[in-house]
C-alpha cells in the first residue's frame, strides 16, 4: 500500500482534487490530508500517530478528539466528491435492465463530468459522476410479468394503458419489479408505493448524497415524489422516513414519460408546487403515458421544461435528445453549491 501524507493549510487540499471529510467549513484548519493510492482504509495506529503529532503542534485538542472519534467510526476517508445520480426504472423492469437501456445516456454523462485530473472535471465533483440503479422492492409474479405491454419499442400494448398496471410482455419473471401496483384510471391509492418511497429514501440515505434523479415512466413519477419530499423533509405527512433521515434537496429531476398521481392521498406531494428543476421528456406517439397525463405533472413543477421526441414509450437514445438531457443536468448543477450542500460528504 502506498500513502502520501500532505501537511496543508485551510482550503489547500482542494488543489489535489480531494475533500476533507468532517472538517468544519469555518475552521482555520492547518493539518494534513492522507491520500490512499489504493483507496483502502488506513490503520488506526497510523491515525493515532498522526493525531498525536498534530495535537502537539496545533493545540486544538477538542477538534482532534472529535476527529479521532469519527476515525474509529471509519467514516473519515478523504475521497473525491462525486456527483451521484439515482436512476429509477419503469414498471416490470429492474435496475440492471434499466442500466442496459440507458447506456448511451450514461456515456454522455461521464463524458460531461469526467473525474480529475481531467482538465474538464467539474470543480465541485472532482470524482466525476456516479449512477446508481436500485431495483424496485415489489417483485411481480409470472402472471403479472406476462400480462400486457409496456415498452412499446419492443412489445405491443395489451388491455390497458396504465404504466403502473402493465408489466413488460415476455419479460423474465426474475427481472420484473415495480414501485407500486394499481389502476390510475380509478384514482385509487397505489399498492406498495409508500413502501417503495421509504425504500428509496433509505437507499439515498445509505448511498448518497445524490445530486439528482433520472426516472422512466413510474420511475419518473417516483423521481418527482422524492424531489418533493426532499424539499420539505418530514413536513409532507403520510410517508415514512428512515430513522435519522438527513439528505439535502436535489439539484434536478429528469423525467421520461412521467405522470401525476391522481388519488387525494398524494395531494400533499404536489402542493406547494415542486421547486426542483425538472425536465420532462414526452414521446409524441406514446400510448402508455399520454401527453395530457405528463402535462398534469408538469403543471405541478415550478421550474419545468418539456421536450418531445418522435417516438413511443421509451428513453430516447438519439444524440440530440441525449445532449438536451446532459445540458439540463449540467445547467442544474451549475457552478455553485447550495448552502444546504456545503457540509455534505460522500458515503
Amino acid at each position: 500500500m502506498a500513502y502520501v501524507i500532505l501537511l496543508v493549510t485551510n482550503g489547500s487540499y482542494e488543489r489535489f482534487g480531494m475533500k476533507m471529510v468532517g472538517a468544519p467549513k469555518d475552521h482555520n484548519f492547518a493539518g494534513f490530508v492522507i491520500y490512499d493510492c489504493f483507496l483502502s482504509r488506513i490503520s488506526s495506529i497510523l491515525h493515532l500517530t498522526i493525531l498525536l503529532f498534530l495535537s502537539v503542534h496545533y493545540c486544538n485538542l477538542l477538534f482532534y478528539f472529535s476527529f479521532l472519534k469519527q476515525v474509529f467510526r471509519m467514516d473519515m476517508l478523504i475521497i473525491p466528491s462525486k456527483a451521484k445520480v439515482l436512476m429509477l426504472h419503469g414498471h416490470a423492469e429492474s435496475g440492471p435492465s434499466f442500466h442496459q437501456r440507458t447506456k448511451r445516456l450514461e456515456t454522455h454523462l461521464h463524458n460531461t463530468f469526467p473525474a480529475a485530473p481531467h482538465p474538464k472535471h467539474h470543480p465541485l465533483f472532482p470524482g466525476g459522476i456516479e449512477l446508481h440503479y436500485p431495483t424496485g422492492p415489489i417483485k411481480l409474479n409470472a402472471a403479472e410479468a406476462t400480462r400486457g405491454g409496456g415498452h412499446e419499442k419492443e412489445f405491443r400494448p395489451h388491455s390497458t394503458s396504465d404504466p403502473f398496471r402493465n408489466p413488460l410482455r415476455g419479460k423474465p419473471e426474475s427481472d420484473a419489479y415495480a414501485w407500486g401496483v394499481g389502476d390510475l384510471q380509478k384514482c385509487e391509492d397505489i399498492a406498495g408505493l409508500n413502501d417503495s418511497i421509504s425504500f428509496a429514501l433509505e437507499y439515498m440515505q445509505d448511498n448518497g448524497p445524490f445530486v439528482g434523479v433520472v426516472g422512466f415512466s413510474s420511475g419518473a413519477t417516483l423521481a418527482v415524489i422524492l424531489a418533493s419530499l426532499l424539499e420539505h423533509p418530514k413536513s409532507v405527512k403520510g410517508f415514512q422516513y428512515p430513522p435519522n433521515f438527513n439528505h439535502p434537496a436535489l439539484y434536478f429531476a429528469l423525467c421520461y414519460s412521467g405522470f401525476k398521481l391522481t388519488s387525494s392521498t398524494y395531494k400533499p406531494i404536489y402542493n406547494p408546487k415542486i421547486s426542483t428543476p425538472t425536465l420532462h421528456v414526452i414521446g409524441s406517439m406514446d400510448k402508455m403515458t399520454e401527453e395530457a397525463r405528463t402535462l398534469q405533472l408538469v403543471k405541478k413543477c415550478r421550474k419545468a421544461r418539456v421536450v418531445y421526441h418522435p417516438g413511443t414509450h421509451y428513453v430516447p437514445t438519439r444524440s440530440a435528445f441525449l445532449e438536451i438531457a446532459v445540458e439540463f443536468v449540467e445547467e442544474a448543477i451549475g457552478g455553485g453549491v447550495d448552502e444546504d450542500w456545503s457540509d455534505w460528504d460522500d458515503c
